[in-house]
């Protein structure tokens, strides 16, 4: 960017896409991440959660919203969760 004065995210982007054609530079306003965070929070409220998920290795989907899950796929202890 040598040359160029960049004060701003929107002179950030422009420079991008003057110097480069080959990387795509967008702008994320400030209203675009809030609205997205408001989205994504509703969404994940509303999920169960799978129980010790930090702890399980293996996950089979048996039918929609129905998945099997174990610590290992040769585990002995096998469980079924239903959303």
């Amino acid at each position: 960017m040598a040359g160029k004065q960049c004060s701003s995210a929107d002179d950030f982007v422009k420079i991008c896409r003057e110097k480069s054609q080959t990387i795509s530079t967008i702008l994320v306003r400030q209203a675009q991440l809030d609205v997205t965070k408001l989205t994504l929070e509703k969404l994940f409220s509303q999920i169960n959660s799978i129980p010790d998920l930090q702890k399980q290795h293996h996950f089979q989907a048996l039918h929609k919203d129905v998945i099997q899950f174990a610590e290992y796929a040769t585990s002995d202890n096998q469980y079924v969760y239903r959303f």
